[in-house]
């Protein structure tokens, strides 16, 4: 399977100069500005309030961060905002579970348009099977994800 790399990180600038496609912090104490997304030709919003459903595309699921149960209110607000949008999921592998029990409970329509972004540091590129994207390193400054074709498809 064909997979192309994300960075991500709590400063833009620590990202590695040359990386087309970039996760950033759309809201929170790490929210980046415009400006600094602009260095790359793709980047997508992370939303780690669950607040911001319709300007990112991603809801951080981790501990400090949106719970499971925001998914309940956040995916059907993103979807409402912006029809047909990816709802773009976050979260470790041990935290994945009480997830997609969540998105369990949305409509079939709803659920079609999760897709679901894991953290599996492993060291080594790989997909856990069944996300879309995985992230897989987590280096100083900044962590290192793959993803399939489909994760960028309407990527606001």
């Amino acid at each position: 399977m064909t997979t192309s790399t994300m960075y991500d990180s709590t400063d833009p600038a620590a990202i590695p100069h040359g990386a087309t496609v970039a996760a950033l912090y759309h809201n929170g104490r790490f929210a980046a500005t415009p400006a600094e997304a602009r260095r790359f030709p793709v980047h997508l919003w992370i939303d780690v309030l669950g607040t911001a459903p319709d300007a990112a595309s991603i809801l951080d699921i981790e501990t400090g961060d949106a719970t499971p149960d925001t998914v309940l209110r956040w995916v059907p607000e993103r979807l409402a905002a912006l029809p047909g949008a990816h709802c773009r999921l976050y979260s470790n592998l041990s935290t994945w579970p009480a997830v997609k029990a969540a998105v369990a409970q949305l409509t079939a329509a709803e659920r079609a348009s999760v897709m679901y972004w894991i953290a599996n540091p492993t060291g080594t590129p790989h997909l856990v099977p069944g996300s879309a994207a995985t992230q897989y390193l987590w280096a100083p400054g900044f962590d290192e994800s793959v993803f399939v074709p489909a994760w960028l498809n309407g990527h606001g």
